[in-house]
């Protein structure tokens, strides 16, 4: 129950920010499952294959259509505070 509360408030404060996923498909459990809504949402993968079954699930999304980036975690691409919330 404790580990659902820190992680409902984390996906709270996500809505309307600018957020980033390192991945390409956990943001469909964590933001449209659970009606969180970002101003908008990036997501990279190190993986083009992955990044399709992400792009795949944008386009069911009723809340956000996130962009994604063939990207390595270590060497973002992105200025720095560019996200509120990874």
């Amino acid at each position: 129950i404790q580990k659902y509360n820190i992680l409902k408030k984390v996906l709270d404060y996500a809505n309307g920010k600018h957020a980033l996923e390192i991945g390409s498909s956990a943001w469909w459990s964590w933001i449209e499952q659970q009606g969180i809504k970002p101003s908008k949402l990036d997501c990279i993968n190190i993986s083009k294959k992955e990044l399709e079954r992400g792009i795949e699930l944008s386009k069911q999304s009723s809340l956000i259509k996130p962009s994604f980036h063939v990207m390595d975690a270590h060497k973002l691409d992105f200025k720095d505070e560019t996200f509120d919330v990874v």
